[in-house]
């Protein structure tokens, strides 16, 4: 049987980079250029996937007993159990779609490619042309989820 804490770190790491991957705006501002003049989807099909993810992610923390994991590792299988649970809980309830954040996204992401852009001005400005053109239906995908 594997370490606790190594399986434990397994977790994280397949949670955390699922999350970077499906969500380019996050991984953008983490630095990553994977995220790079992306939008990611807004959909209930986009929606039901990552729900997915979030109840695998708590089968497997459920799987590992604490006491197994360092003092730190348990502080954070308690944060990220109670952030997925919270997450899961607001899927339930189909907040999602009452979220008009997708306007606010886009220009925070735009702010955040002008600040950039002094010491990545190329990468700042490929970003910008490509969101720009994405946006449209970006927000237009949004607006039919509310």
């Amino acid at each position: 049987m594997a370490n606790p804490s190594r399986r434990f770190e397994g977790i994280l790491d397949r949670h955390f980079e699922a999350v970077l991957e499906d969500n380019p705006i996050y991984a953008n501002y983490c630095g990553l250029t994977t995220g790079d003049g992306r939008l990611g989807e807004v959909d209930g099909a986009f929606e039901a996937r990552q729900e997915k993810r979030r109840q695998n992610t708590l089968a497997d923390l459920d799987s590992i007993s604490p006491r197994d994991l360092s003092s730190d590792q348990q502080i954070d299988r308690l944060a990220l159990r109670a952030r997925l649970r919270r997450e899961c809980e607001d899927f339930s309830r189909s907040r999602w779609t009452l979220d008009p954040s997708g306007l606010e996204q886009v220009l925070n992401l735009l702010l955040h490619e002008l600040q950039r852009g002094d010491a990545e001005s190329n990468r700042s400005a490929r970003n910008i042309r490509a969101l720009l053109k994405a946006i449209p239906s970006h927000l237009a995908a949004a607006a039919k989820i509310i």
